[in-house]
């Protein structure tokens, strides 16, 4: 690139400026300071990964090539072989092994939730679990207590257990090794938000409290923060990267979230996360395969879409709830999935559902560059919803400034 910039003392100096870029990236050209900078040409050279610039004019080192991408993979709980094969009806049985089995079977203390540390080389994490599942009602309560915070008014019923591991055939005789998965207990929400209300009977106050959940669950403009309480994944980056978690959605009509600290605004499925797996009930048929080990076996999905997705395909004029865009599949049934996303170094990421407990798989993670959504369709059915997201993909709310994109379309909110 040949420029030339203008100095505050109406120097002149011609430069040629050489430098490596590398797929995905913006760069800009600015001067310092006072300065300007006119533009005469750019030469790009396209070269392979072996002739990137290690010096220019002799003088100073260029940059390096991106570091080659490494991934790494920590297991909650895999499938293995217990009984080798029944000689009867050939059918492998399998038990439950992981990185993490043992720690499983360790309980925090009492009140506190039980956490199992998820650890690679250039990630960290934890899988937490309780403390609390629940309140007791109680009776005489001064009704001024009414909205306040649940705790320290209500008793606490704490449950901090793991539900053990569990395993989910693939094929007929488990020639195709099964999924494994460990859940916990308790709802992912912001604990110190769920608050105390009286109980009216036939439109009369009874004179008996019980908690108030709703305010606390988490939504999607990151309002309520992330989860502080229940079932939920985090994971920290070392490095920039991608994320591929695998989990077992009980509830399939409970949206699942992904969501990070820097706003804790949720990211969109189909853009910002890449869903694959399996979901019950979509099945091999006899039509579609000749191998009896597979038919009436949930049969693999590259991209899965969302609730909100699917109903638009089928009545183009329908309006999708906002939660079911973050609903897998048609929502009616449990699944075994992995999200895919890119990650930032240095930030922790929240994996949850909004109302119940996910089961955790295997947490993959691949180190130097990021390459989550490339496999995901380019166009996307056209949804009519009242989500606003910005550039990133991220969701925002009114008061956001700046480029936006609604029901398909782009618009400039001021």
């Amino acid at each position: 690139m040949m420029s030339t910039p203008r100095c505050p003392d109406d120097n002149i100096k011609n430069n040629y400026s050489v430098f490596n870029v590398y797929p995905g990236r913006r760069y800009y050209v600015i001067s310092s300071d006072k300065g300007s900078v006119e533009l005469y040409g750019i030469y790009y050279n396209k070269v392979s990964s072996d002739n990137y610039i290690t010096s220019v004019n002799g003088s100073g080192e260029g940059p390096t090539p991106p570091p080659t991408p490494t991934t790494e993979k920590w297991t909650a709980a895999s499938s293995y072989t217990e009984v080798v094969e029944n000689p009867e009806t050939g059918e492998i049985t399998y038990n439950a092994k992981g990185d993490a089995i043992a720690a499983y079977s360790t309980l925090g203390e009492e009140g506190k939730a039980s956490i199992v540390k998820i650890e690679g080389t250039n990630f960290t994490g934890e899988h937490v679990s309780g403390p609390i599942a629940n309140f007791k009602d109680a009776e005489g309560l001064d009704p001024s207590v009414e909205g306040q915070p649940a705790r320290g008014i209500l008793e606490e019923q704490v449950d901090n257990t793991w539900s053990g591991a569990k395993v989910q055939k693939l094929s007929k005789t488990g020639r195709e090794l099964p999924l494994a998965y460990v859940q916990g207990k308790g709802n992912p929400v912001n604990i110190d938000l769920v608050t105390v209300e009286q109980i009216i009977t036939e439109g009369e106050p009874s004179g008996r409290f019980r908690a108030n959940w709703n305010g606390s669950y988490y939504k999607a403009d990151g309002s309520t923060g992330g989860p502080k309480n229940g079932t939920y994944v985090s994971l920290s980056p070392k490095t920039d990267g991608t994320f591929k978690v695998g989990l077992w959605v009980n509830k399939g009509n409970r949206e699942l979230y992904v969501c990070d600290d820097f706003d804790y605004k949720a990211k969109a499925f189909g853009t910002d996360v890449k869903v694959s797996g399996y979901i019950n009930g979509t099945t091999w048929k006899d039509d579609e395969t000749s191998d009896e080990e597979y038919i009436s076996f949930m049969k693999f999905q590259e991209n899965i879409k969302t609730k909100a997705e699917i109903a638009v395909e089928e009545d183009p004029t329908a309006t999708p709830a906002d939660g079911d865009y973050f609903i897998i599949g048609k929502g009616n049934q449990a699944s075994w999935v992995w999200l895919t996303f890119n990650v930032t170094a240095n930030r922790t990421y929240y994996i949850f559902n909004k109302n119940t407990q996910l089961g955790l798989m295997d947490v993959e993670f691949t180190s130097g560059g990021t390459s989550a959504i490339e496999n995901i369709p380019a166009a996307n059915p056209v949804v009519k919803s009242n989500i606003i997201v910005n550039l990133a993909g991220q969701i925002v709310d009114s008061n956001y400034k700046g480029i936006v994109i609604k029901n398909g379309k782009k618009y400039l909110m001021k």
